[in-house]
């Protein structure tokens, strides 16, 4: 990922794609597999690589016969979320900064 970074351009291609594959007729899939990229995400922030949700993947690469036969999905299985990792970090300039907040607990 290193070496992928010092030779794109930012914002350009990820060096690495995480699929979540799973069933969606079992319940709660699909939220299981948002909760397990928003997890990625903020583990990914907090050691200043750069994240991307690539929403495209479920549309287009599960509905691709070559794709899910490289893949090796099964015919139940569904790409239920996709995340590009390995942009470099992006510090914004107008980021808010916030106040710490007194927080007093009521004793007993």
């Amino acid at each position: 990922m290193e070496s992928t970074l010092e030779r794109v351009p930012p914002f350009h291609r990820p060096p690495a794609v995480v699929l979540i594959v799973g069933d969606p007729r079992v319940g709660l899939s699909e939220a299981s597999a948002h909760y397990a990229l928003h997890n990625m995400i903020l583990y990914a922030q907090a050691k200043g690589v750069g994240s991307c949700l690539w929403g495209s993947a479920q549309i287009f690469l599960d509905r691709n016969r070559e794709v899910r036969k490289r893949l090796g999905l099964q015919r139940h299985e569904r790409i239920l979320g996709a995340l590009g990792l390995g942009y470099p970090g992006v510090r914004f300039r107008n980021k808010v900064a916030g106040k710490t907040l007194p927080i007093q607990w009521n004793g007993g």
